[in-house]
């Protein structure tokens, strides 16, 4: 169970469009990540120890904390699409005005 599941959220699947190949990487909702990182671990209905705990615990922060990065990632990225965009209708300007110069 443990194994299918991190295999969906890993899974890159290539697509082929004429000559180009373009990955697709499979990314999860950060509540779907979180459920399915709870759902493994309570699937296990192993007696766990202390250790197994804690690095359950330490796996969990990791987690969360790439879900965070995750976001910041795809809003930064956003912004940043957003800005080139208003640099390129600027440079246009430009050109326009240099051109009738």
């Amino acid at each position: 169970e443990q194994h299918k599941i991190i295999k969906e959220m890993t899974s890159i699947t290539t697509l082929k469009t004429g000559n180009k190949t373009t990955s697709s990487v499979s990314i999860f909702s950060p509540s779907t990540s979180r459920s399915l990182i709870k759902k493994m671990f309570t699937t296990e209905k192993v007696n766990t120890t202390p250790s197994m705990q804690t690095m359950q615990s330490t796996l969990l922060t990791i987690q969360e904390t790439m879900v965070k990065l995750q976001e910041n990632m795809s809003k930064n990225h956003g912004e940043i699409k957003l800005e080139m965009g208003e640099m390129k209708t600027e440079i246009h300007k430009l050109d326009d005005r240099i051109g009738s110069i």
